[in-house]
């Protein structure tokens, strides 16, 4: 009778340590489980607070310029204040920007006035429109909001207020990656006054006369 209770203890310790082992496989699987699942969410995260960067391409940047005693229409101002902000996101490119004028007399620009802003890489030079709410003298820069054109319209040469010859995609996504603004134009409906006309180039040429008709170089 002894023998058979020392012999059932030792076949319960047996399988109690048995057991014991399962125990601490089974919550070691569960601490890699859960570990696993931390790291799937840290992965997560970290693409989340990454992707915005990688989407947001590099484009023209920002920046602002000043043009004194400029004839816009029949008006004249003494400044003009430009202010910008050329990106992209999601592949898309997005335009902001605005600008303000000083001016001593009472006058009012007409309300197709765009600021047309000139992007070069090296030969390579389009323009890209502004057209906020046609700010008063003295005022503030006028209202706008972010847009996102397509890039067949992004950037293209112009006509008073109208775009003309623009890019196509490819070539405009690659003049909007490597390029920047280092001028700004002014456009007005043609009966405000006789207006240069600006056209996409990818050479080097002297700037057009005044009315020419705007063509596409290669």
């Amino acid at each position: 009778m002894q023998i058979f209770s020392l012999t059932y203890i030792a076949s319960t310790n047996v399988w109690r340590k048995k057991l014991c082992c399962s125990c601490l496989e089974l919550q070691l699987i569960l601490i890699l489980w859960k570990v696993r699942i931390m790291i799937n969410k840290l992965f997560m995260l970290v693409a989340l607070v990454t992707l915005p960067s990688i989407c947001l391409a590099d484009g023209p940047g920002s920046g602002t310029l000043t043009k004194n005693n400029v004839q816009i229409g029949r008006c004249n101002a003494d400044s003009i204040t430009v202010k910008w902000d050329l990106s992209s996101l999601m592949g898309e490119p997005t335009i902001s920007g605005s600008y303000q004028w000083t001016s001593s007399s009472d006058c009012e620009l007409p309300s197709s006035t765009t600021i047309w802003l000139q992007v070069v890489n090296g030969t390579m030079k389009g323009y890209v429109p502004l057209s906020p709410v046609t700010p008063k003298a003295n005022s503030g820069f006028g209202y706008n909001t972010t847009g996102s054109p397509n890039w067949r319209e992004a950037l293209c040469g112009y006509r008073g207020s109208k775009a003309v010859n623009c890019y196509d995609e490819r070539s405009a996504k690659h003049l909007w990656k490597v390029g920047a603004v280092n001028d700004f134009m002014l456009g007005w409906n043609a009966e405000s006054a006789t207006q240069v006309t600006p056209s996409p180039q990818r050479q080097v040429a002297a700037a057009p006369p005044a009315q020419a008709a705007p063509s596409s170089q290669s």
